[in-house]
């Protein structure tokens, strides 16, 4: 991911840039990143074809027609478990993928941020996708710091994802997302346990009135802000 944020020149960049260009950030180190994934599945399946080749006897056949056949026959779970392992692994890097986005974007910003951050909550460890500045000042002042979750898609995931942040002290949750629509049960229910949603400023423009949601833009204001108190903080 670092190598596709230097590849865009993101890694040049700074707090006033990324104010006013966070979103379209995201989109294009995506869209990179994407290009990059379909290349690494393009030469995955190359070389599962070849091993499969080279496990049959038909390789020589004369008949094309039949030796595809055959080969589809033999193999039709291998493909279809190697597929289904490509789609399960896409899906798990999607979801990495736009926490070590956020990340970049933050440190590009000169705003300290721990990735998967470990906080105690009434004795029980709890696993942050992002915390800004770090644990260890949510444990001094949890009114203070910059929680994040990260979740690519809600869809009909969102009572999952609610019931595990929910319980999280603090002022409030931040949970980055690119989806683009929710149902009013879902803000209805996100605004009742304090929980923000980010999203990109394209999305944001659809729901300007609805202070449950602000633009990814707006999230690093606020942390921005949030990071000044403890540069002026007596330890």
């Amino acid at each position: 991911m670092q190598k596709i944020f230097a590849k865009l020149g993101l890694n040049l960049k700074n707090l006033d840039f990324f104010i006013a260009n966070a979103s379209q950030s995201i989109h294009a180190i995506r869209q990179e990143s994407f290009k990059d994934l379909q290349e690494q599945e393009k030469q995955a399946w190359e070389k599962f074809f070849s091993f499969c080749i080279s496990r049959t006897e038909i390789q020589e056949d004369p008949e094309l027609r039949n030796i595809v056949l055959n080969f589809c026959n033999q193999f039709h779970q291998d493909i279809y478990e190697f597929n289904l392992s490509l789609t399960q692994s896409r899906r798990v890097k999607a979801g990495k993928e736009l926490e070590n986005i956020v990340e970049l974007i933050f440190k590009a910003c000169d705003i300290p941020i721990k990735k998967q951050g470990i906080i105690k909550e009434k004795g029980v460890k709890k696993i942050i996708d992002l915390i800004s500045p770090s644990p260890e000042n949510y444990q001094i002042n949890p009114e203070k710091v910059i929680l994040i979750s990260c979740k690519t898609t809600l869809r009909e995931r969102w009572q999952e994802v609610l019931e595990e942040i929910r319980d999280i002290q603090g002022p409030q949750i931040f949970l980055v997302t690119l989806d683009e629509k929710f149902p009013d049960s879902l803000l209805s229910s996100f605004q009742k346990f304090n929980i923000q949603l980010v999203v990109l400023e394209t999305v944001k423009r659809n729901y300007l009135t609805n202070k449950c949601i602000i633009s990814l833009e707006e999230l690093l204001k606020i942390s921005r802000k949030n990071y000044l108190y403890w540069l002026n903080y007596k330890y």
